[in-house]
């Protein structure tokens, strides 16, 4: 397909002597307009005009154009086809709908949500209304300018959840958590070091993104950083006092193999070094699996373990592991006191897209 550009684009073809002329009522060009989910309105003139003219001079057969026979394009570059026409179009489903007055209509900007809708993401965007026109010749088009605006993407408001108590040198899991809708945005956890923000992790955005992470002693600071295709958004800091190890209440008495009560789904670990370490960790879990269709959905008996997990001084457990593809992860998260332990355990692949949680008690075995 030829492309050119804007710049040596030869003039589109007109309207019919006496009609109407194409016109882009809103946005303005070059105006700048906030992302919108459910889409961004377009607004142009769209009076009745003629797609053609035939027949005799003197009793001329006219074949009148309306709403109907116009239409937008959307696109992310302003190159234009051999016809003049934008290039390269965004999927837009919303139908053209006329307004009371009879002389403009409206349609919408919807990409339907993808990880890159601009709508949703941000970015500058071109549009170009044209209308059937027969008796125009060549491509049977007639073609109006070509307008851009910016889309601005709202600010991701993002904060962060944590255990009551976090031990320096122990595992924690930390949630950022957002209620905005953001498709193809990463998420990254920072904690400050002196005046700059380093990096703890970065995953795949989503309202609940967890981050497993060590923390030295002290009052920490941290905030996730949301990026999307246009836009960088920086969650309000969050103290955490990180506490030394110290004020321990598991000892060589919680040493020992654990096990699911009777009748209870499969759990069983180990307990060693002075209650300090959890060992061996295994639990079924029923995992929920997407298949490649509807059909194929399903659940599975899955196995959660887990090698090795610190306990902290009050008793509390953040075991994960994740293979180096992370296509595999497995997760207990839960509290060891008296000889009894109560909490959770997860699994997720990612390869047979199957995920699942549950609760796990287990105690001692006598």
């Amino acid at each position: 397909m030829l492309l050119v550009s804007l710049a040596v684009l030869a003039a589109p073809a007109g309207a019919l002597p006496g009609d109407p002329p194409i016109t882009s009522v809103s946005p303005g060009d070059g105006a700048q307009v906030k992302a919108d989910r459910s889409g961004i309105e377009v607004r142009f003139g769209c009076p009745a005009y003629r797609k053609d003219v035939f027949g005799d001079v003197e009793a001329p057969i006219v074949d009148v154009g309306s709403a109907e026979d116009y239409d937008v394009a959307f696109s992310p570059a302003p190159a234009l086809d051999a016809r003049g026409v934008l290039a390269t179009r965004y999927a837009s489903a919303r139908p053209i709908t006329p307004s009371g007055d009879g002389a403009t209509c409206t349609t919408v900007l919807d990409t339907e949500d993808s990880a890159t809708s601009p709508e949703q993401v941000g970015g500058r965007v071109f549009w170009q209304v044209s209308r059937s026109c027969v008796g125009c010749g060549g491509s049977q088009l007639e073609l109006g300018p070509v307008r851009s605006f910016r889309v601005t993407a709202t600010p991701v408001a993002s904060r962060i959840a944590a255990p009551r108590a976090v031990y320096a040198g122990y595992l924690t899991k930390l949630q950022v958590r957002s209620d905005a809708e953001v498709g193809g945005a990463q998420v990254t956890l920072q904690r400050q070091a002196g005046r700059r923000w380093v990096a703890l992790g970065r995953a795949a955005y989503g309202k609940r993104t967890d981050f497993y992470v060590t923390l030295p002693a002290g009052r920490q600071r941290l905030r996730a950083v949301v990026e999307t295709a246009a836009a960088r958004s920086a969650g309000s800091p969050r103290e955490l006092r990180v506490r030394p190890d110290r004020g321990r209440v598991t000892s060589a008495r919680d040493d020992g193999a654990y096990a699911a009560p009777a009748g209870k789904a499969k759990v069983a670990f180990r307990v060693t070094g002075g209650g300090r370490l959890l060992r061996d960790f295994s639990a079924s879990v029923t995992a929920f699996c997407i298949g490649p269709t509807v059909e194929t959905n399903g659940l599975q008996i899955l196995f959660a373990g887990v090698e090795s997990a610190r306990i902290a001084p009050d008793g509390s457990v953040t075991g994960r592991l994740q293979t180096k593809s992370r296509r595999l992860e497995a997760v207990v998260i839960g509290r060891l006191r008296d000889g009894r332990f109560s909490g959770e355990a997860s699994i997720s692949i990612a390869t047979s897209r199957c995920s699942g949680t549950r609760s796990v008690t287990a105690a001692k075995r006598r």
